[in-house]
């Protein structure tokens, strides 16, 4: 039989253990192992599937898991570690079942169902820096958070770690700064609201960020989530199953900016990726291929685009090589006023992974950035646009 060879591809890391695991093991051996599986059962394994991870493997006291985005591999990290706290309240300090956690993004190869490699190596350093019941992670995840997972981390600058080359950048948050974050996992403790503008609203309101707002801003945001709500309600009684419930948007085919005609094969593969990833937002109502590929290598107006597709949302962008470094750019527009709502430029050296996996990690990130429903650049474009709609109904009372 031919051996199938490893491949390689980015992705986001989370490497966990058991502090004191030797100690609790001696102390009680039965009731430490019992005591580990719940926490699995009821804690872990529920924010691993909620978070979109695969476990890759266990031992006695670790755990390697393997998510899609640097986004998601914290989430759950983070739901993890506040929900350990909670069950942890009113056990005795020698007796708990505490994690040290470490996250970070980067090349992997795929071995059968194990997986290897520096992005692998460098998370399980990471996690041997963790405060116990805390979370540390690298400076690339720490950048890929950026406007999408506010988290209070603390920069503890580059450290040299065993059997890695080059320093490591490393932000980490201690136990007591996660005890006073709200849930981030969806679901967590109440039924999971269904259509874009319950879940958004959801979303929207257990975000840390609504602390921040004047007493004004909550009033019409509360102003402008209940009507959304109230109208979504009559709205679906009377609309066909097929009928979207959340905004449109279309991606535009990336330009390739390299002078070269043979690259286009990169630019289309990151554009249908990217359709791809956010058609599994069941909140978008994302146009098909065939229907903006049409307009490849067209000029043409962002709001002349957008009455003709039906689309509220434009994603366009290009991709340049040179050398051996790839740059991806990508934009978010909305189509009604012609307004940039969002932009993120993702460079990747080529040298180390293909181009395949390049294409995947980027749309995967851009993806997560547009279309996450409580942190996402649509969400967010949905609730002001709203809430300035409330605004002025309030004003004009």
């Amino acid at each position: 039989m031919q051996e199938v060879a490893a491949q390689r591809h980015l992705a986001a890391i989370l490497v966990a253990d058991v502090v004191g695991y030797s100690r609790l093991m001696g102390l009680d051996e039965g009731e430490t192992l019992r005591e580990i599986k719940a926490a699995r059962r009821e804690v872990v394994d529920p924010s691993i599937r909620a978070c979109h991870g695969r476990v890759v493997k266990t031992t006695g006291d670790g755990i390697l898991i393997e998510f899609p985005s640097a986004v998601e591999a914290v989430r759950c990290a983070v739901s993890v570690q506040r929900a350990m706290g909670e069950r942890n309240a009113d056990i005795p300090a020698d007796r708990r079942i505490e994690f040290r956690v470490g996250v970070h993004q980067g090349d992997i190869v795929v071995d059968g169902d194990d997986i290897f490699g520096d992005g692998v190596n460098v998370a399980a350093r990471l996690e041997t820096l963790s405060d116990p019941g805390g979370v540390c992670v690298s400076g690339r995840v720490h950048e890929d958070l950026a406007g999408r997972l506010d988290l209070p981390f603390e920069d503890r600058g580059e450290q040299q770690v065993k059997n890695i080359a080059r320093p490591v950048r490393v932000y980490g948050m201690e136990r007591a700064a996660i005890a006073g974050l709200p849930a981030l996992s969806a679901g967590e403790g109440r039924p999971v609201p269904t259509g874009f503008l319950q879940r958004f609203g959801a979303a929207v309101l257990a975000r840390p960020q609504a602390k921040w707002l004047g007493l004004t801003a909550v009033l019409a945001a509360v102003v402008a989530l209940t009507s959304l709500l109230v109208w979504q309600g009559f709205d679906r009684s009377g609309l066909s199953a097929t009928q979207p419930r959340g905004p449109t948007l279309a991606v535009l085919p990336l330009d390739n900016l390299s002078g070269d005609a043979s690259q286009d094969f990169f630019s289309d593969g990151v554009s249908e990726a990217l359709i791809t990833d956010l058609s599994r937002y069941d909140d978008l109502n994302v146009l098909a291929r065939n229907t903006t590929f049409v307009f490849k290598k067209k000029a043409a107006d962002i709001q002349e685009l957008g009455r003709r597709l039906k689309a509220q949302y434009i994603i366009e962008g290009s991709t340049r090589r040179a050398g051996d470094q790839i740059s991806v750019t990508a934009q978010l527009i909305d189509a009604r006023t012609g307004a940039h709502l969002w932009a993120q430029t993702y460079e990747r050296p080529i040298a180390s992974t293909n181009l395949l996996a390049i294409q995947d990690d980027v749309a995967r990130q851009v993806a997560a950035a547009v279309g996450d429903v409580a942190t996402g650049a649509v969400a967010r474009a949905e609730f002001r646009a709203r809430a300035r709609q409330a605004d002025c109904r309030a004003f004009a009372l």
